[in-house]
Parts: structure tokens; C-alpha cells; sequence
């Protein structure tokens, strides 16, 4: 499964630091425009696209979103079934993951 949304890990000479780079539909994109277009929001129902992910294709609902570039992995997602290690929370992507709202309107 290919992801809709690219994302690059740039170092920025003039700020000294790593920046992400976002592309969607092939367009440089915000962080921001990002999340206005997937409209991800605290409470929103979201299946997991990580493969490795022990939460695989499984639904948890969304605690926060970060809106800063600089995070890799903004969006907390709460599970009610717990990992191994016994945590029912992980931070991931927004290209890992699709919003069960929007997608079930389409």
C-alpha cells in the first residue's frame, strides 16, 4: 500500500536544525494544510496504516494533534486493548493513518 502524503527529513542550513518536508499530490505542503485537509481533530475515530504497528488496520480514537512541523510523529491515538508492554497509547503520522469519518462519507 502506497501512502498518499511524502515526507522527507531535511537539514535546514540556516536554522541549524532537521525540518520536515511534506508532499501531497506532489505539492510542498504545511503541517497545518495537512491537518485541514484530513481533518483530524481530538476524538476522531482513525485506522492504524502502520504494518508494524502493533495496532494494525485496528481502530483508536485521537487524543491530541501536535500542529508544529518539527514532530515526526504528532497524533496521539488511544486503543482500549493494550500492547505487550501493557500501554494503550502510541504517537504516529498522519500518513499512517485514515479518519473512519471522512472515509466512511465517501
Amino acid at each position: 500500500m502506497e501512502y498518499p502524503i511524502k515526507y522527507y527529513l531535511i537539514f535546514s542550513k540556516k536554522k541549524k536544525v532537521f525540518d520536515t518536508v511534506l508532499y501531497y499530490n506532489n505539492r510542498e505542503i504545511t503541517i497545518k494544510k495537512l491537518i485541514k485537509t484530513f481533518m483530524l481533530k481530538k476524538g476522531s475515530k482513525v485506522r492504524i496504516l502502520r504494518k508494524e504497528s502493533y495496532w494494525f488496520n485496528r481502530v483508536g480514537i485521537v487524543l491530541s494533534v501536535e500542529k508544529t512541523s518539527i514532530i515526526r510523529y504528532p497524533v496521539v491515538v488511544r486503543f482500549e486493548a493494550v500492547n505487550y508492554s501493557g500501554t494503550n497509547t502510541n504517537n504516529f503520522s498522519l500518513v499512517e493513518l485514515i479518519d473512519l469519518e471522512i472515509s466512511e462519507e465517501k
